[in-house]
C-alpha cells in the first residue's frame, strides 16, 4: 500500500514537471515570436515614416535624387518583405487568418511601386545611352536633382496618399504607435509587444486592414494601378 502511494506521488510529480516544462517551452516560444513580431512592426513603421518624408520632399521640389530613390526602394522593399513574413506566419504556420482575408495585395503593391521608381532610373539610362543602372553614378551625383514630369509627380502624389493610409492603419491597430508620426513610442511599444505581443490579435487585424485598404485604393485609382503594374 505504501509502495503504491509512493508510485502515485512520483507519477503526479512527473506529470507536474512535464506540464511545467511544456508551459516554459510555450512561454519561451511566445517570447521568441513576439520578439520577431515587434521587430517587424517597428521596421514597417520606420519604413512608412521615412518614405512619407521623402515623398513630401520630392513633391515640394518637383524633383528626385538617386539617393532618394535608393532609400525609397530600400524602405519600400523592407515594408513589403515584412508584410509577407507576417502573412506567412499568420496563415501558413498558425492559421490565425485565411488566404481570403490576407491576399498579399499590399506586398505586391509595394513591389509594384518600386518598379515605378526603377522605371524612372531606366528612362535615364536609355536617354543617356548607358548600359545599366550602375552607370547612372557616372553622369549623376547621388544628390543631384532630377526633374520630374507632371505624370511622374501625379503618380508619386498618389503613392504618398497610399503610404499615408498604410500609416493610419498602423496607428489605428497597434498600441504604442505615435499618432502624429506613425513611429513607435519605444518604451511603450516594446513593453506591450516584446514579451506577449504574438498572442494578441491586433497585428492580424493590421494585416487585414492593409489588404482591405490597398484593394479599395486601387479600385478607386485605376489609372495609378495601371501605371505601376504595367
Amino acid at each position: 500500500m505504501k509502495y503504491r502511494k509512493i508510485v502515485t506521488v512520483l507519477i503526479i510529480l512527473l506529470i507536474l514537471c512535464f506540464g511545467f516544462y511544456q508551459y516554459m517551452d510555450k512561454q519561451h516560444y511566445v517570447r521568441y515570436m513576439s520578439h520577431q513580431l515587434s521587430g517587424a512592426v517597428s521596421g514597417m513603421s520606420s519604413a512608412l515614416y521615412n518614405n512619407q518624408i521623402m515623398y513630401e520632399e520630392i513633391l515640394d521640389s518637383r524633383s528626385i535624387t538617386l539617393e532618394q530613390m535608393d532609400m525609397i526602394l530600400s524602405y519600400n522593399g523592407s515594408f513589403g518583405v515584412k508584410v509577407r513574413e507576417l502573412k506567412m506566419i499568420a496563415v501558413n504556420f498558425f492559421e490565425r487568418a485565411s488566404d481570403e482575408e490576407l491576399n498579399s495585395i499590399t506586398a505586391f503593391t509595394a513591389s509594384d511601386i518600386n518598379s515605378f521608381f526603377y522605371e524612372i532610373q531606366w528612362d535615364i539610362v536609355y536617354e543617356e545611352k548607358l548600359d545599366n543602372l550602375s552607370d547612372l553614378t557616372t553622369i549623376l551625383s547621388k544628390n543631384e536633382r532630377i526633374k520630374l514630369n507632371e505624370d511622374e509627380l501625379e503618380h508619386i502624389h498618389t503613392i504618398q496618399a497610399l503610404n499615408s493610409l498604410w500609416r493610419e492603419a498602423l496607428i489605428n491597430n497597434i498600441n504604442g504607435i505615435n499618432p502624429d508620426t506613425g513611429t513607435v513610442n519605444t518604451d511603450l511599444f516594446f513593453d506591450i509587444y516584446r514579451e506577449k505581443g504574438f498572442i494578441k490579435d491586433d497585428w492580424i487585424n493590421l494585416l487585414i486592414d492593409f489588404d482591405s485598404i490597398t484593394t479599395e485604393f486601387l479600385e478607386e485609382h485605376e489609372k495609378f494601378e495601371a501605371k505601376i503594374t504595367k
